[in-house]
């Protein structure tokens, strides 16, 4: 059983930011280098900056019909985020701020991009929720993609033991663990009571935790497909 926690914790202070209106943030990103904290707005095809000392808040726009969702900062600084209509990656240069965009191959179909998360070398490993897996290495410009059935609901992310990358296929009821190096990944089951399941992080000794709105519980990875669900 986990201890139970007796020790009073002191709040801080809640600064409200105001946003433009039909903003509706989705994914967060902060920039380590400045503190600022970036978000996705979809219904305004737009990426807010929101700037640590002052809170002002500036907009990004991305182009006509564009649809960010998922965010996250490379190593070099740049700072990438899916599209959900435009099936591309944008990217801002995280010195220049000059704004790229980067195309899934011609012959793919639209692949509802979500989640994506930088690993170690500066690549970018990206899911899309019908099932994709893809990967955008920025020093040859390569974009290769692979499809599985068996993984829909794909974008929940979290970094893993030794550089590797966990993703949560939701609406399948699995977990995947990329390991970047190898170019592979391995899946497991969630419980049963888990399809759905929102959140996702990780500790430091490689352990997963899984939260679960609809059934009011937390789930923690106790290795070789075994659970402990903390209700």
């Amino acid at each position: 059983a986990l201890p139970s926690v007796s020790k009073k914790v002191e709040l801080l202070p809640v600064t409200e930011i105001e946003l433009l209106a039909n903003s509706q943030p989705r994914a967060l990103a902060l920039d380590a280098r400045d503190g600022s904290i970036w978000f996705a707005a979809p219904p305004l095809g737009a990426l807010g900056r929101i700037d640590a000392e002052t809170q002002k808040v500036t907009y990004l726009y991305l182009g006509k019909r564009a649809k960010p969702f998922g965010l996250a900062f490379s190593p070099d600084g740049a700072l990438y985020a899916t599209d959900k209509t435009l099936n591309v990656l944008h990217r801002i240069d995280g010195t220049t701020g000059e704004l790229t965009r980067i195309a899934m191959p011609s012959d793919l179909p639209t692949m509802d991009l979500s989640g994506l998360r930088a690993d170690g070398r500066g690549r970018i490993w990206f899911a899309g929720s019908a099932g994709w897996l893809g990967r955008f290495d920025p020093q040859n410009g390569a974009v290769e993609v692979s499809s599985h059935d068996d993984l829909q609901g794909m974008g929940l992310n979290a970094p893993g033991e030794g550089g590797s990358i966990w993703f949560s296929a939701w609406k399948a009821g699995r977990m995947i663990r990329l390991d970047p190096q190898r170019g592979r990944f391995a899946s497991t089951a969630l419980p049963e009571s888990f399809r759905g399941a929102r959140g996702l992080a990780t500790g430091p000794k490689g352990e997963l935790w899984v939260s679960s709105a609809k059934t009011n519980a937390i789930a923690r990875s106790a290795g070789r497909g075994a659970w402990h669900i903390i209700a």
